[in-house]
């Protein structure tokens, strides 16, 4: 058999980092690196283009995005919905700190 097992559709967890550079893709609804890390500057990040670069590529290699070579730079696209990776971390946070106790959530101030 040379049957070809699909990945199961669910978000995989992403590091903070990732997670700023795909929040800026949502609301750019695509971008080059070069937006993108004009996004996160306006937010606060002061990252280098470099740093942005590698970010994306790790996005990429988890097609979490696609890029598009358009003209002279790449322009990248989300490929997953945010309420897939807010659900996913939700999830992760209430299954870690408060037993998978939404009330507990709520709760917590």
């Amino acid at each position: 058999g040379g049957r070809v097992t699909t990945m199961p559709r669910r978000a995989p967890t992403i590091p903070d980092s990732e997670l700023d550079v795909l929040s800026a893709l949502w609301e750019l609804k695509e971008g080059t690196v070069r937006e993108i890390l004009d996004s996160l500057r306006k937010r606060g990040r002061e990252w280098s283009y470099a740093t942005v670069a590698t970010l994306l590529d790790r996005l990429e290699r988890k097609q979490f995005i696609s890029s598009n070579r358009d003209e002279l730079a790449f322009v990248y696209k989300p490929l997953i919905p945010a309420d897939d990776v807010r659900h996913k971390r939700l999830s992760n946070v209430l299954e870690k700190l408060f037993d998978n106790d939404p009330s507990a959530l709520v709760l917590c101030r």
